[in-house]
Formats: C-alpha cells, sequence, structure tokens
C-alpha cells in the first residue's frame, strides 16, 4: 500500500477511515504498527488481544455483553411456548472443511439461542415446529422449500445469496424474515419480533376482514 498515493490531501474527510480504526484498536487495548520503506511503501499490522468476554458468551448468556433486555424479554413473553425447527444446516456435500466447521458452528449457536436466551423449545428437522429458521442452502439447491405448516421462517443468509430466493419458493401465506450472517443473539432476536409483528398484523387484518364481511343486521 503506498500511504496517500491516490489521496487529495485537501480533500475533506482525508484519512478518516484509518482514524476510526485506531479509535478502535486503542479502546480494545491493541497496537498498530506501521513500517514504511521508501520506493516499496507503507505495511500495517494491526493486533489484538483475546478477550475473555467474547469466549465466554459461548458458554453462558448471562456472561455476554449488555444486550437490550426488552428484546430478550420480549421474545421470551410473546414466543413462550412456540416450537422451532432448524434446517439447512446438516448438508455438507461440495463444501470444504472449512465451510462445514463454519456452519455447523453457527448451527450450534442457534440452538443455543433458541433455547437458552429465549426458552423455546428446538425440533427435530422432521417435526411440526411453530418457526423453521432455515439456512439459504435450503433455498438454493431446489426451487421449493420442503413442504411446512409453519407460518414463521426465517433464512439466513448472505447479501448475495438472497438474490437468488423467490417468493415463489415459499408456501402461501407464509410470513419471511431474512437474517445476514453470521448472527448473533440480538440480531436472531430483532428478526424474532418483526416477524411476530408481522403474525400479529396478519392476524388483525384477517379479523378486520371478517367483521367487515359479516351481514349488516
Amino acid at each position: 500500500m503506498l500511504t496517500g498515493s491516490k489521496e487529495n490531501v485537501t480533500a475533506p474527510g482525508t484519512g478518516l477511515g484509518m482514524s476510526i480504526v485506531k479509535q478502535i484498536v486503542d479502546l480494545s487495548g491493541g497496537v498498530i504498527e506501521v513500517h514504511s520503506e521508501l520506493g516499496r511503501g507503507t505495511e500495517m499490522k494491526l493486533s489484538l488481544p483475546p478477550d475473555d468476554r467474547l469466549r465466554r458468551t459461548s458458554e453462558s448468556p448471562e456472561l455476554m455483553i449488555p444486550i437490550p433486555e426488552y428484546s430478550i424479554g420480549a421474545v421470551r413473553r410473546r414466543a413462550n411456548g412456540r416450537t422451532v425447527t432448524i434446517r439447512g444446516f446438516d448438508n455438507t456435500a461440495g463444501k470444504s472443511d472449512l465451510q462445514i466447521e463454519a456452519i455447523t458452528s453457527l448451527k450450534a449457536s442457534i440452538v443455543k439461542y433458541a433455547e437458552e436466551w429465549f426458552n423455546l423449545e428446538v425440533n427435530s428437522d422432521n417435526l411440526v415446529a411453530d418457526i423453521v429458521i432455515s439456512d439459504e442452502s435450503e433455498f438454493l439447491k431446489s426451487t421449493k422449500l420442503i413442504e411446512s405448516s409453519s407460518q414463521l421462517l426465517l433464512i439466513l443468509c448472505s447479501n448475495g445469496a438472497r438474490r437468488g430466493i423467490y417468493t415463489s419458493q415459499f408456501e402461501v401465506g407464509q410470513l419471511v424474515e431474512f437474517i445476514s450472517k453470521p448472527c448473533g443473539p440480538h440480531c436472531l432476536a430483532k428478526a424474532l419480533l418483526n416477524i411476530l409483528d408481522a403474525e400479529d398484523a396478519l392476524k388483525r387484518s384477517k379479523a378486520d376482514h371478517a367483521i367487515q364481511a359479516e351481514p349488516q343486521g
């Protein structure tokens, strides 16, 4: 990298990106090392200390960096008694060892969030559940999702894969919410609340329609 070789030093915002990075590194207790050599450019090395808090988060929700309690509590309250099934994370065909390790870890995290954070019961893939949490691969490999009686569907996907998923792949009347990968408990809680909001809105709409359809005395 040749520092400043493509920058106008008088332009507003020059160096802002590096300034933000430096602030983040400083707050994290890290170090940025810069080595420059004439005619060759500049080499930058960024070092960050391991954070014990991040390792502990996979062990217990209580040790997690604080997450807005209202979202977690709201999911527990509104989804109380609901069941969840998780699909699309077990297909390893054509995947590298690194990809398999990543998707296995992601599935384990989703199960942990559902059971320990939100108090939801996770069913096996072949059982009927109230909510389906699916990996994008479940849609990219076929034209239609395996039939599901669940009205609520959450799809974990990358931005690129999302463009290849179409509404024709969903069941009629199914409510769908997309979640970007990787997904933490806060993002999953937000997605669950969004889809529960959509479910409530649909119920209200049906109730209003039923009232309007009643014969007027």
